[in-house]
């Protein structure tokens, strides 16, 4: 969470809220809880562009509800839910037996390119008063699909690099990003993973050359 400033006049903020099929977030009433959506393979399985961009408005117009009536995100240390939101989630599902596989839209790499250009274009919308309503962050780039390493380690996902020929991150992995991050989102998570030896966060040809040259 960023601390507050109150002499500018900002308040705490909590980057960390989650939003892959709905705000994560608790009710700020018995009878005022945030929407949930079908998983995203559910919601890319109807092949229906505008839900996915109708998705991504819901959870922008109800993260900016409870950022400002000071709502909470889920937790079991809750924080105050802000505009900067971690969805939409595009990393391919190459294996079932993954265990972020729900979190993900599909096998396929233009519909989900598709998908999270949608729920990208649906959550950086401006309201009436000129307002940005939230703020998207596309994880987990890139090539994330593993939870555990070849031996089995907890938590290996830190520890593995994937090997990614250039034809089959052009072929595979370039497309749901590319289309993403070309809709316009805001920010995203690097993943926690190498490439080819060199650690995702620590890439500067994803950062740069990609991500904020290209794309």
């Amino acid at each position: 969470v960023s601390p507050a400033v109150p002499r500018l006049g900002l308040p705490a903020q909590n980057y960390r809220v989650e939003a892959v099929h709905g705000l994560q977030a608790r009710c700020l009433a018995e009878d005022a809880c945030p929407t949930y959506f079908p998983i995203p393979q559910g919601v890319a399985a109807t092949f229906d562009r505008d839900s996915f961009e109708a998705v991504g408005a819901v959870t922008a117009a109800e993260a900016r509800t409870w950022t400002n009536a000071n709502g909470l995100a889920k937790g079991d240390d809750p924080k105050p839910v802000g505009p900067s939101i971690r969805a939409p989630m595009i990393n391919l599902i190459r294996d079932p037996r993954w265990g972020r596989a729900d979190e993900a839209p599909t096998e396929d790499p233009l519909l989900a390119g598709e998908f999270g250009a949608g729920v990208t274009k649906g959550i950086q919308q401006i309201d009436a008063a000129g307002c940005l309503l939230a703020t998207a962050e596309a994880k987990h780039f890139a090539a994330y699909t593993l939870e555990t390493d070849a031996n089995g380690t907890r938590d290996g996902r830190k520890g593995y690099s994937a090997n990614v020929s250039a034809f089959d991150w052009t072929d595979s992995y370039e497309t749901a990003w590319a289309s993403t991050i070309g809709a316009g989102a805001w920010n995203y998570m690097c993943s926690y993973n190498a490439i080819n030896g060199v650690p995702a966060c620590a890439s500067t040809h994803l950062a740069d050359d990609l991500a904020r040259d290209e794309w």
